[in-house]
């Protein structure tokens, strides 16, 4: 949750940098993230459809923070007891799911989505508040193209990021 919260606060960040107005910035960031949760339950959901009602392959829910925080759920209970009953304190948790419990037969499994979802937050942070924080001190400066020292230590960041992430790989994918 705490990734996710991040990533929502560096979202608003961004927007509030591109269009420098507090309502046109809430605005975009609102229908950003709409159009995020939306999307990408839409997209799996149409898999499902034209798939035979097959669960739909996690990718197409990664970057939804709803569809994460409902595989971190589900994945507390042992996979054999899930089903959409156990998940029913939330009435529309098993549309969350989809794409993130995957039926074999009648093995039912929990796919650790939430860990690319970190990853892919974690990466988006970084990068759009180096974004927001070059587009500030270009226009403090005066000068699009200067490369800063804040530039510099972002960039660095990144790439210690990208090791990281690089080193745990096994661990990520696993939630692919």
């Amino acid at each position: 949750m705490a990734i996710t919260n991040l990533l929502g606060c560096v979202l608003g960040l961004f927007c509030s940098v591109v269009t420098r107005q507090t309502y046109t910035a809430t605005l975009l960031c609102y229908a950003l993230l709409i159009a995020i949760i939306g999307g990408t339950l839409f997209a799996a959901n149409i898999w499902s459809v034209t798939n035979a009602q097959a669960s739909a392959p996690p990718e197409y829910v990664v970057a939804n923070p709803l569809s994460a925080t409902a595989a971190a759920l589900a994945s507390v209970q042992p996979p054999e007891v899930i089903n959409i009953g156990t998940l029913r304190p939330v009435a529309i948790l098993g549309l969350l799911t989809q794409g993130t419990v995957r039926v074999d037969g009648g093995a039912v499994t929990v796919v650790p989505v939430y860990r690319a979802t970190w990853v892919l937050y974690g990466g988006l942070s970084l990068v759009l508040f180096w974004i927001s924080l070059h587009t500030v001190e270009a226009v403090q400066m005066r000068r699009a193209w200067f490369v800063s020292r804040s530039d510099m230590v972002l960039a660095g960041l990144l790439v210690l990021y990208g090791v990281g992430v690089w080193l745990a790989r096994e661990w990520w994918l696993a939630g692919l």
